[in-house]
């Protein structure tokens, strides 16, 4: 939910023009920056995990910059993944995440939750799900359309 209202705040504040003129420069570096104190933790093995920060800058940098520039197409594929299935992994991902962790644990009695490797299987469980459910929507629409010609 934090990123859905930061989106929604920068949305805003983009539409106000006050965000509008940011140099690209700028957003650049910020995202440089967070990326480099997103990993310095992680790398100096520091004892307070300070990485949320950079986190934080480096998303509402690469916010900024696809809002910027929303009309350039670098990839077709993250292009469609964003587009029409990133609301349905936004929204199923945590329960795909639960149903594997239970499945997991009820077949092969292992906590597959605490491997390295969930997130990537969630990941791929999420986009698979998302893209039937948009296939199923656009068989739908056409049958429809086809209905009513």
């Amino acid at each position: 939910m934090p990123w859905f209202l930061i989106g929604y705040v920068i949305h805003q504040k983009y539409d106000n023009n006050k965000l509008k003129n940011v140099s690209i420069v700028y957003l650049i570096m910020f995202t440089l920056v967070g990326a480099v104190l997103s990993i310095t933790p992680i790398i100096l093995k520091t004892k307070i995990n300070f990485s949320c920060i950079g986190i934080i800058i480096y998303s509402i940098s690469i916010f900024l910059i696809a809002i910027k520039y929303s009309d350039k197409s670098f990839n077709k594929i993250i292009e469609y993944i964003g587009d029409k299935l990133s609301l349905n992994i936004y929204i199923f991902h945590i329960i795909i995440a639960n149903i594997l962790s239970y499945l997991v644990k009820a077949i092969f009695n292992f906590a597959i939750e605490n491997t390295y490797y969930f997130p990537i299987i969630v990941l791929a469980s999420s986009l698979l799900f998302s893209f039937t459910i948009d296939c199923i929507k656009n068989i739908i629409k056409h049958n429809n359309l086809n209905t009513i010609k």
